[in-house]
């Protein structure tokens, strides 16, 4: 994930990072999800690029809890990153977008 410095945007990995120290909740939880709930772990927002940070935030939503039915922020700003980001990801399967959360930390 690179070398990049702490910056401003690290704080929108804060509930992920808070989130990875607990399993997703479900009562049967798959060998997908717990390698998601382990890079969670591992995951590290000092280490990330704003523009990763956001990324990854994206996929986690995506991941946990689907499709975004949130309203566009009207501000432009962190906020408005991290809607599209998790926009972006509209449709995708949620293995699928657990595999890309787990890739997208491992890099």
């Amino acid at each position: 994930m690179g070398d990049a410095k702490p910056n401003g945007d690290a704080h929108v990995l804060d509930d992920i990072v808070a989130a990875g120290s607990q399993p997703i909740p479900r009562l049967n939880i798959d060998a997908t999800e717990r390698r998601m709930n382990q890079a969670s772990r591992r995951l590290s927002a000092a280490s990330l690029s704003p523009e990763q940070a956001v990324e990854i935030y994206g996929l986690y939503k995506q991941a946990t809890e689907g499709d975004c039915r949130q309203t566009k922020p009207a501000e432009a700003g962190t906020a408005l990153k991290k809607w599209e980001a998790w926009k972006a990801r509209q449709g995708a399967a949620k293995g699928t977008a657990q595999q890309a959360y787990i890739d997208a930390v491992s890099r």
